[in-house]
């Protein structure tokens, strides 16, 4: 550790002993007694001359069990946070541990300044931009920004935006943190931070019939109220349990989000039933309760937020009036849906609501990103707890196969095996149940691939006494996990854990024996396999694009260690030769490439000299030459999705201030034409070729209308397909030879049809139909002149089967046949020529650009 980076902890170790300082919002630092200060003096000489970065340190958290003590430090550069980065030191008796390096975590030697260029409100507005979906961009609010620095070279600063509302695509609701490049407006990264549950449903009575008890209030009415103060919360924080009813408003407003007339679950007596019973709010309640006893019995800690802070539920919530199975954390609060179904509240079952509310445990201890393997770490730890909880309140015994199941109960009829949301005794392993997703789903598998992580924690608290794996993997999170943990760091802090806890020989050989069982061992994402090749190794853009066509592929990507601005780099589709940089290295934020094999275009967005947004379509031959600006502005408009063939270059303009994003089209040295000038009427879904520009025109008014469209740019034409009076939602246009192709989804249930039609509005035929067997899940669609890609997913699955995969067939119709029989995330791809594919496949865990010359067949 440098002499910096020491010196800056001790400084906070000094002001911890002196004075209580104050983390990041509204957090209360916790205090170090002078002998735990002093400590860490000789924790810090003991690592002696690590590499690291200073800037100084603000204190997060306190974890103390009477022998030992841990501090963990939030890493600051120039006074900003530095995402992800906590130094941990470790302190047994008020010294270090000589057995082991008192301090751990992941710290970083930064230099870049700390002045924005880009003002507050402008990156609000290209987080908005980010949003794909225009209904979902539509109705989302920035709820904050801040500055912080990501750990990525020399650092990159940024504005870290907070974004709230409802995804409509996933019809769930959305809470994302969007990082804004400060210098160039670019978006760096973003993943939701709403941590869900799986399906499922809940004294009073209980949902399940049952009485339990409840410690309610009397208000001043006389009437009762879920509000519990007889918890030492209460006495030491003046921290409460309360359950409050959101008698059926939509999810996504307590997204974040609290409104200020949502009442507390009342009744004219303390005997609780009725609505109580039938919204959930009985076991919500009562589970809270639970959940505070067992980190408090255990562990000593006083709320999830460890200072007694009150633990806030909200059941009742709704999509649009109808049934929300689902549950989620959002950072402050728990929020359930209402049921009425098979599946109960998920608050009807106790591991659900010990999983859920464990999440507000990790928020405020190692803060595990929701981001594919730490974010499958954060699901797994809850899942551990959450179950844990169940378990010992129910007197389940540890070798009951039943033990594992999280959700279980939520059912009124379905047995508990089949009714469960996960199981940690699934058995699974990374070598043949690891789910290689990049962030674009599941924000990289934190649900698909949590119980290989959970299982292995299970299958220690099966191995050793409980009590004692629940205190291994409680001082793992909160002293020695750090938020961009992987899977082998996570064994690495469990096993750094038992030794700590002084566990015995065989204890820990048993710890170790249960992860080699799941396959979590360092280098286990080389053991995996793939019968696709390789032409793009690690892809590190987190906002990945890539294209293909004409025997060349781009893609972006940020460097070999994701520390860079991203780049727009173009090879040979065929794998010959190197791929090579078009754009150029310029501070600008380059994204969104395409191309026809001869040319590169994409967008480009920056700040000029006097700081004025600017935002432009570049283009540039694949051989490299000069750039082409194409289009260009200063106003804050920002494009999208350009598309090119030959001289003709099209894409979208997100342009202000009434924020419509508008289709243009420009040929050759001609001025651009707007092709949706109508006011309202918006376009999405490029393709062009052969004198033809297709889209998809997008009317918001009303119930939102979606159509694709073929406009001949001769004659400035415009041929529409499908439009009917009801809601159809078209997607995805393909320009082939005699015709069109698109993807249409009649009753929005996620199952599409592939429709062709003739260039002239004739001949509308499904190619795939909406109802058939065959029919794709929520498909994407590409093609050439000859044949159509399109990629599918089963869409009751939750493994292999749910994730994308690519299937072929000819452009006029035909038997369909998989393009490749990888097990990963297929989802972004594009055709070549002739059978060619190439696409981003997240099988390995790494996310690789791939191709293959022929389809697989079947697999």
């Amino acid at each position: 550790m440098s002499r910096t980076m020491r010196g800056a902890l001790l400084a906070a170790a000094g002001a911890l002993a002196a004075t209580a300082l104050t983390a990041p919002p509204a957090h209360a630092g916790p205090t170090l007694t002078p002998l735990e200060a002093s400590a860490l003096d000789t924790a810090l000489a003991h690592v002696g001359a690590r590499a690291t970065g200073s800037g100084g340190f603000i204190p997060l958290d306190v974890v103390s069990d009477g022998a030992d003590t841990t501090v963990r430090l939030q890493q600051l550069h120039g006074g900003l946070p530095v995402f992800g980065a906590h130094a941990l030191v470790h302190l047994t008796g008020g010294a270090a541990d000589d057995e082991q390096d008192p301090v751990t975590g992941r710290t970083y030697d930064l230099g870049v300044g700390t002045s924005a260029r880009v003002p507050a409100e402008a990156a609000g507005r290209k987080a908005l931009d980010s949003l794909t979906d225009l209904r979902t961009r539509a109705g989302a609010t920035v709820t904050g920004t801040e500055l912080a620095v990501l750990p990525l070279g020399d650092g990159v600063l940024v504005w870290r935006v907070g974004l709230s509302g409802l995804d409509h695509e996933k019809r769930l609701p959305m809470m994302r943190d969007v990082f804004v490049d400060a210098l160039t407006g670019g978006v760096r990264m973003s993943y939701d931070t709403i941590e869900f549950a799986g399906p499922a449903e809940g004294t009073g009575v209980a949902h399940d019939g049952t009485t339990l008890p409840l410690e309610v209030y009397r208000n001043d009415a006389g009437a009762f109220e879920t509000r519990d103060r007889s918890r030492p919360m209460w006495t030491d924080a003046g921290g409460e349990i309360l359950t409050y009813d959101a008698e059926g408003r939509n999810y996504w407003e307590y997204s974040g989000l609290f409104p200020p007339d949502t009442k507390l679950v009342t009744g004219p007596t303390s005997d609780f039933g009725g609505r109580a019973t039938e919204s959930g709010a009985v076991d919500a309640h009562w589970g809270a309760g639970q959940v505070y006893d067992y980190y408090r019995s255990r562990f000593g800690r006083d709320g999830l937020d460890g200072e007694g802070g009150s633990m806030i539920s909200v059941v009742g919530t709704t999509y649009f009036g109808r049934p929300f199975v689902n549950a989620f954390w959002d950072g402050t609060k728990m929020v359930y849906g209402w049921s009425n179904g098979e599946i109960r509240p998920l608050s009807a079952d106790l591991d659900v609501v010990g999983h859920e509310m464990s999440h507000g445990v990790i928020t405020n201890s190692a803060d595990l990103v929701y981001i594919g393997q730490s974010g499958a770490m954060n699901e797994a730890v809850a899942d551990y707890f959450g179950n844990a909880v169940d378990v010992d309140v129910s007197g389940t015994d540890m070798a009951d196969p039943a033990s594992g199941l999280l959700g279980e109960d939520l059912c009124r009829t379905t047995a508990p095996a089949e009714c469960a949301l996960r199981d940690l005794n699934d058995g699974r392993t990374t070598l043949d149940g690891f789910l290689g997703v990049n962030i674009r789903t599941d924000s990289g598998g934190v649900h698909l691939n949590s119980t290989i992580f959970s299982g292995a924690l299970w299958d220690i608290r099966q191995a050793i006494d409980p009590a004692k794996a629940d205190k291994v993997v409680y001082k793992a999170l909160t002293e020695y996990m750090t938020p961009t943990d992987t899977f082998s760091d996570g064994r690495a802090a469990v096993e750094a854990a038992a030794r700590k806890l002084g566990l015995s020989r065989a204890e820990r050989a048993a710890i170790s024996r249960a992860f080699d069982a799941h396959g979590v061992y360092p280098g286990w994402e080389g053991d995996l396999g793939v019968d696709s090749d390789v032409l793009f190794e690690a892809v590190t853009d987190r906002s990945v694009t890539l294209d293909a066509a004409g025997g060349a592929y781009v893609v972006t990507s940020s460097g070999e260690q994701g520390d860079a601005y991203p780049t727009i780099w173009t090879g040979r589709s065929d794998g010959r030769g190197k791929a090579r940089a078009v754009s150029p290295d310029d501070g600008r934020y380059h994204s969104a490439p395409s191309t026809d094999g001869e040319t590169v275009v994409w967008t480009a967005e920056g700040y000029t000299d006097d700081d004025q947004p600017w935002a432009a379509v570049l283009a540039r031959s694949v051989k490299g030459g000069p750039i082409r600006t194409v289009a260009e502005a200063f106003d804050g408009t920002s494009f999208a999705s350009p598309v090119v063939d030959g001289d003709t270059i099209a894409w979208t303009a997100s342009e202000v201030p009434a924020f419509e994003t508008n289709v243009y089209v420009r040929a050759g040295a001609a001025k651009a034409v707007a092709v949706t000038p109508e006011a309202g009427i918006q376009g999405s879904w490029l393709d062009v070729r052969g004198g033809r520009l297709g889209y998809v025109e997008i009317d918001p008014s009303g119930d939102w209308s979606y159509r694709p469209v073929v406009y001949d740019l001769a004659t400035g034409a415009k041929t529409y397909f499908e439009h009917r009076p009801e809601f159809v939602y078209n997607k995805d246009v393909v320009l082939g030879a005699g015709g069109l192709s698109w993807v249409q989804d009649t009753d929005v249930d996620g199952y599409a049809a592939i429709m062709r039609a003739k260039y002239d509005g004739s001949g509308v035929r499904a190619l795939v139909a909406e109802g058939s067997a065959g029919a794709p899940f929520q498909p994407a669609l590409d093609g050439n002149d000859l044949w159509l890609t399109y990629s599918t997913r089963d869409g009751s699955a939750t493994g292999n089967a749910g994730l994308p995969k690519l299937l072929q067939m000819p452009v006029l119709g035909g038997p369909s046949w998989r393009v490749s029989c990888n097990r990963g995330d297929q989802g972004l791809f594009a055709a070549d020529v002739f059978l060619r594919v190439v696409w981003l496949d997240g099988t390995t865990g790494i996310s690789d650009v791939v191709t293959r010359g022929t389809p697989a067949g079947r697999c």
